[in-house]
């Protein structure tokens, strides 16, 4: 018998897995007792922003970029992409969470680019202001970038992200409709895009709205806790209908 809740990146997998056998441990005893059938199941709940706080916020953009985070990102690449181009980058990279883990030679950082440490009132000043957000990452199975991703569509921004395996398995860019995806490591790829997005920043204006139209759907925190709770219930009720004793816990 086994229940698991299991949190990766952003995606949050509660894993209610329960093997019926002989031979049980006190553990599994109990579980038999109260009824828990025998069953597999994982729903995935993404784990969304607070699109009440992450919310647009009206001004035109400027020739700016933003990107945030510190976990498997590919920020040489990125730099290399905004060498030489007629755009500001502004990197928010800290987290109490994650220890930086550079990967490669560092990079001469040019004049365009500056790394900085920002509040959340300030990080959401700082989206308002950008054209998009870049998301540059590492390969990784894991859902690394996933949180911007959701606070930057809940503000009203397109996203641009390595397609990474954790990225691709999410789904959260629907490519070309809120955003582009980039292959790993491409700096001309980065520069293509970026350069892109500057010369049609109605195009990028559209691709915000459309992420914001999500965010407002569904793709949001309120709706989140919803579904977990609809989770919790369902299990709980399924305890319920197994033949629980009466006064069980």
């Amino acid at each position: 018998h086994e229940v698991l809740v299991r949190r990766e990146g952003s995606l949050l997998t509660l894993r209610y897995r329960l093997e019926h056998q002989r031979g049980m441990n006190e553990y599994g005893q109990a579980f038999d007792r109260y009824g828990v059938g025998v069953r597999h199941w994982s729903p995935t709940v993404r784990h969304a922003a607070d699109h009440r706080f992450w919310h647009p916020i009206p001004g035109r953009p400027e020739r700016l970029i933003s990107s945030v985070g510190m976990l498997r990102r590919d920020y040489n690449t990125l730099i290399d992409a905004v060498r030489g181009l007629d755009v500001s980058l502004v990197v928010a990279a800290f987290s109490p969470w994650v220890n930086s883990n550079k990967k490669g030679a560092p990079v001469t950082v040019p004049d365009n680019v500056r790394f900085t440490r920002l509040t959340p009132v300030q990080l959401r000043d700082l989206y308002a202001r950008s054209l998009f957000v870049a998301v540059p990452l590492q390969n990784s199975s894991s859902q690394a970038g996933s949180l911007v991703g959701y606070e930057a569509m809940a503000i009203g921004k397109p996203v641009v992200v390595t397609r990474s395996a954790g990225e691709e398995a999410l789904g959260l860019v629907k490519d070309s409709e809120t955003g582009y995806y980039v292959r790993l490591g491409d700096v001309a790829g980065w520069h293509r895009t970026i350069q892109h997005l500057l010369d049609q920043p109605q195009e990028a204006a559209l691709m915000g709205q459309r992420a914001r139209a999500l965010a407002e759907q569904g793709l949001n925190m309120e709706s989140y806790v919803q579904q977990m709770v609809s989770i919790v219930y369902s299990v709980g009720g399924e305890t319920n209908r197994a033949g629980a004793p009466s006064g069980a816990p």
